[in-house]
This record gives structure tokens, C-alpha cells and sequence, in this order.
């Protein structure tokens, strides 16, 4: 047991060290192959990559994104006031609060119409610019 041990001892070291090394010689090899992947993925998405103009046009997409979504909001709250509305029974306090939903929905809707043509036509100018 004994001489077991004491051989154990003058390889455990080597071992150790082999275990612990053998992910750094691999890591080279897994990073190459990571990156060559996120690489394909990357322009698989099509998105802008490293163009010196293409952060303007990120930026255009990502406000047109968001003026998107929010019209897709107004036009939840108009459809909601109209149920409010039409389940009012006759109740005007019910009808006016419907009526308000509705009233402020359009003007919101009125300001993302806005935002949306000022915002392409900003973007579009600074298209045009840097090209």
C-alpha cells in the first residue's frame, strides 16, 4: 500500500497538471471554431456589421420598431374602449370613460403617426448623406 501511494505521489502532480492544461491547448481550437460560427450566424441575421454607415440605420430600424409597437398598443386601446362601450349598458359613466380611452388613443395614435414620418424622413435625409 504504501509503494502505492508513493507512486501516486510523484504522478499525481503530472496528472493534475495534465488535466488542468489539456483545456488550454483545446481552448484555442473551441474558440476558432465559436467564432467561426457565431460568424455564419451573424450574417445568416443580415443585420448591419460593421459598416461605417450602418449605425444610423440601426438605429432608424430600432425607432421604427418601437413606433410600430406602439401603434399596435393605441389600437388595442381603441378596440378595448369600443368594448367598454358597447357592454356600457346605457351607463354614462361608463360611456364617457369609454369615450375618453378613445379620445386620448387617437391623439397618441395622431403623435406616433407623427413621430414615425419625422423619424423616417430624419433617417432617410441621413441615408442619403452618407452615401
Amino acid at each position: 500500500m504504501k509503494k502505492i501511494t508513493a507512486r501516486l505521489k510523484k504522478i499525481y502532480p503530472a496528472l493534475i497538471s495534465g488535466v488542468l492544461l489539456l483545456p488550454l491547448a483545446a481552448n484555442a481550437t473551441i474558440l476558432d471554431l465559436m467564432k467561426g460560427n457565431l460568424d455564419k450566424a451573424g450574417g445568416a441575421t443580415e443585420l448591419p456589421g460593421g459598416n461605417p454607415d450602418s449605425l444610423p440605420l440601426l438605429i432608424g430600424k430600432i425607432i421604427k420598431a418601437g413606433l410600430t409597437l406602439l401603434g399596435m398598443v393605441f389600437l388595442v386601446l381603441i378596440v378595448y374602449a369600443g368594448f367598454v362601450w358597447l357592454l356600457a349598458g346605457g351607463r354614462e359613466e361608463e360611456v364617457q370613460r369609454a369615450q375618453k380611452i378613445i379620445e386620448t388613443s387617437i391623439i397618441g395614435l395622431i403623435v406616433v403617426v407623427s413621430a414615425y414620418a419625422i423619424s423616417t424622413f430624419v433617417f432617410r435625409v441621413i441615408e442619403q448623406a452618407a452615401s
